[in-house]
């Protein structure tokens, strides 16, 4: 018994980035459920080719922090 059998896990849900669709697919695979990609779940950065630190993100780019924040 794992210690998620207690609660049937109904779909699974991922990030689309392909470290968070890995992580996800030992899960869905031992369930037989397909993984589900919300856009919603992409890191703020994913398209840049460095981090940029949230602070910045949110002082720089207001309308990308709003987005984020809802």
């Amino acid at each position: 018994m794992t210690a998620a059998a207690p609660v049937p896990t109904l779909t699974v849900v991922s990030s689309p980035q392909r470290r968070a669709v890995q992580t996800a697919e030992p899960v869905a695979g031992a369930r037989e459920l397909p993984i589900d990609l919300d856009e919603r779940l992409a890191e703020y950065d994913r398209g840049l080719s460095h981090y940029v630190p949230i602070e910045q993100v949110r002082a720089e780019r207001p309308d990308e922090w709003a987005r984020m924040a809802q």
